[in-house]
């Protein structure tokens, strides 16, 4: 047999280098090049940092939204999520009032207002939908949890009674704050929606319904 040889070669040298490049990379980052002097923001005082937190979250509900003015449930997602739209709605009313009070802000309330009066339009026209096409448009006042668009249902959503109230209760902030037609418009939704359908007996209410007619979620029940 003949003997093993040995070899003083490295067994991996192209994941050294990989390695060893990864590293200069970090510290180019860090320190930057020689002879390149990098410039620095001041450090945020922790007022500041929680100023542009709260800015850059209101903003998500601002730019995250296709043209029916609903809020995706999450980053450009195809699809919007009626609880999103209900908090998007009342952050339309704090980027109004903030608007101005730092260079974070700089969504106007008049921006502000017809965003509202937009979502809140189209909210109420899918309302007007569902005596013709419940399947698409949901039951009873309550719009389905996800939707396109178009406010047509998302696959595998459900018309959800939790997600709704959230919408309405960033309806009502909405119309509280802006008055007017947008007040008219929020009350309008919320007068639209029968909760008597969703009585399940015993003071409570179904969660959710899937189906139409409809078959209530089995784990699904609130007091």
């Amino acid at each position: 047999m003949n003997p093993q040889t040995t070899s003083s070669k490295p067994r991996y040298p192209s994941r050294c280098w990989f390695v060893a490049t990864l590293m200069l990379l970090a510290l180019l980052a860090v320190f930057g090049a020689p002879g390149r002097t990098v410039a620095q923001s001041p450090p945020l005082s922790d007022l500041e940092l929680l100023d542009r937190t709260q800015a850059q979250a209101a903003q998500y509900f601002f730019d995250q939204a296709p043209t029916n003015g609903f809020v995706r449930d999450r980053e450009n997602w195809p699809d919007s999520s009626i609880a999103a739209t209900g908090f998007g709605l009342a952050a339309l009313v704090v980027m109004a009032e903030r608007y101005g009070s730092s260079p974070e802000w700089t969504v106007t309330e008049g921006q502000a207002e017809a965003r509202a009066q937009h979502i809140l339009d189209n909210a109420v026209y899918y309302q007007e939908q569902q005596e013709t096409n419940p399947s698409q448009y949901g039951k009873a006042g309550l719009l389905y949890h996800w939707v396109d668009e178009e406010g047509r249902r998302a696959p595998n959503s459900e018309v959800s009674t939790v997600d709704m109230a959230i919408l309405l209760a960033g309806a009502l902030t909405a119309g509280q704050y802006f008055r007017g037609d947008v007040q008219t418009r929020a009350d309008e939704l919320f007068g639209n929606v029968d909760w008597s359908y969703f009585l399940a007996g015993n003071d409570r209410f179904h969660h959710a319904l899937d189906d139409l007619p409809p078959r209530t979620l089995p784990h699904s029940m609130l007091v």
